[in-house]
């Protein structure tokens, strides 16, 4: 016993020694992560702003995964197959998956996470929606589920990738309740350590994972930690980030040219998959009410002054409510929309009965007056000023109100507001129906709050036909409506900045916009 002790401790020993002179360590650290909100929510299928997706890619896996070339590549599932006529389909899963309880994950976990999402009851904003037409998810074996679906939808395969549908343990959820919002149990390579809130979210490794990308070494995730700093101010931001206290930063754009001359950080860019701003009008609220009024918004606003303002010119105006980015764009929509020409859009208002009285617009003997809601995220605010003062120019006048992003979520769901300044990120053209989908007023994201059965109709083709031509022209027939409905005014598309400090090693970046960190570690 005592020569077993004398041997170990001198293993012991020679252990520590090694990993002294650098032979035994193995990569790790924790990277701070800024963003610019808090989350409203970690449960995926409550809430899927551009927020929560940017901390849900880290903690939650969905059945099909994308390479960081956006093709398709197994996740939790490792095959699917459809049936003859696309109305079945079967997806068999991977046998060493584990939530971060230690339960299994297997196809009845996957059947309950699917219906959970589908159930009215959870009130799912975006997830219920990506799932609308799929009828019951099956489980028929231990490791095989299957999609019955009400028809052919040929957005499947492409909406499973979605970190929304990131598979999530139905019984955790139920058990939890509330508290599911803030302590999710999924598979991901990291969990929900502690939550400060208003100030720090902290991801934990997973050391079960081993069940990652092929795109990722083998096994868990290098990093120890992942630190989300909820810093809403972005000079503030940029500071800490300048400090050495954060490691990755989405840069502004008045901070490009500081940060990438400085030589020393990992710069990377990309086009934004999305809007970065757009105004969205609540046609139930005066004056919005008035399609006159909302058509001539898109003449009196130079979309141009916002991109030199807001963005220093790293970006374009955006003429529809889909960028360039992705697949579904109508290359049309500029020569479609609405350019600058303050005349013109004061004689739209003329005809909604606006009249000059001493320097203002006035109908009724009421002025045209309106709010905007908009949070801090970068670029917003000053958009909004540049907005407000464009209009006052006009007779116009607008108050600005800066809320926290979940209010400003939360007020737009509700229908409280008359204009919402929002912005959006997602990977194909689908975003649409979140956005314009009479099913989503009051609990989704139709921010206008407009029902239409012609606009539920199109969204409802573009998800059921196989037939590319028929999907690319009905897509451009939406982005068409939105314009000559003035649900929205798109303002801004901006190209997307991410620095890293130079201690960083084994990031990547995905061609849709996402930082891999599998691969990561702390030099």
């Amino acid at each position: 016993m005592k020569f077993r002790t004398v041997v170990g401790s001198l293993l012991a020993c020679l252990a520590l020694a090694l990993a002294g002179v650098g032979l035994a360590q193995t990569p790790g650290g924790s990277v701070v992560i800024a963003i610019n909100a808090e989350p409203d929510s970690l449960d995926p299928q409550k809430s899927a702003t551009a927020v929560v997706n940017q901390v849900m890619r880290y903690i939650g896996d969905t059945l099909v995964n994308k390479d960081l070339d956006g093709n398709y590549i197994p996740g939790l599932a490792t095959s699917w197959t459809p049936s003859a006529d696309d109305t079945v389909w079967t997806f068999t899963l991977r046998e060493d998956v584990t939530f971060h309880n230690g339960r299994p994950m297997n196809a009845e976990a996957v059947r309950a996470s699917f219906l959970r999402a589908k159930d009215p009851a959870t009130q799912s904003a975006v997830a219920a929606g990506l799932l609308a037409p799929v009828d019951d998810v099956v489980a028929v074996g231990e490791y095989t589920v299957e999609f019955h679906l009400a028809r052919p939808y040929y957005l499947l395969i492409e909406n499973l990738t979605q970190q929304a549908l990131a598979v999530v343990d139905a019984q955790a959820a139920a058990e939890l309740g509330a508290d599911f919002n803030r302590r999710p149990v999924l598979t991901g390579p990291w969990k929900v350590g502690p939550w400060a809130s208003g100030s720090q979210i902290t991801l934990e490794r997973n050391p079960a994972y081993a069940w990652g990308p092929e795109y990722a070494h083998d096994g868990a995730p290098y990093l120890e930690t992942i630190v989300f700093q909820v810093i809403p101010d972005q000079a503030t931001a940029t500071a800490a980030f300048l400090a050495g206290n954060v490691d990755l930063l989405t840069v502004a754009p008045s901070d490009v040219e500081q940060l990438s001359s400085a030589g020393r950080y990992t710069m990377l860019s990309f086009m934004r998959k999305g809007l970065g701003l757009y105004m969205a009008y609540n046609v139930n609220k005066a004056p919005f009410d008035d399609l006159l009024v909302r058509q001539a918004m898109a003449y009196l606003i130079d979309k141009d002054a916002l991109v030199a303002v807001s963005l220093r010119g790293l970006g374009q105006s955006a003429c529809g409510p889909l960028p360039p980015s992705i697949v579904g764009y109508w290359d049309g929509i500029c020569d479609y929309a609405a350019s600058y020409d303050p005349a013109r859009g004061l004689e739209l208002l003329a005809q909604a009965g606006y009249t000059q009285q001493g320097g203002k617009l006035v109908k009724d003997g009421q002025p045209l007056a309106f709010s905007i809601i908009t949070s801090s995220t970068y670029g917003w605010p000053q958009s909004a000023q540049v907005v407000q003062a464009m209009l006052k120019e006009l007779g116009i006048t607008v108050d600005v109100e800066l809320v926290e992003h979940t209010t400003l979520l939360a007020q737009g769901r509700e229908g409280a507001h008359q204009a919402i300044f929002l912005g959006y990120t997602y990977t194909s053209a689908d975003i649409l129906n979140s956005y314009l989908n009479s099913a989503n007023i009051g609990t989704g994201y139709n921010w206008a709050h407009y029902a239409d059965p012609e606009i539920d109709a199109r969204l409802a083709l573009t998800r059921g036909t196989s037939d590319d031509a028929l999907r690319a022209e009905t897509y451009a027939e939406l982005q068409r409506m939105v314009l000559d409905l003035g649900l929205w005014l798109p303002l801004w598309i901006n190209d997307n900045y991410i620095a890293l400090q130079p201690r960083v090693e084994g990031a990547q970046l995905s061609k849709e916009g996402f930082v891999a960190l599998l691969d990561a570690y702390v030099k």
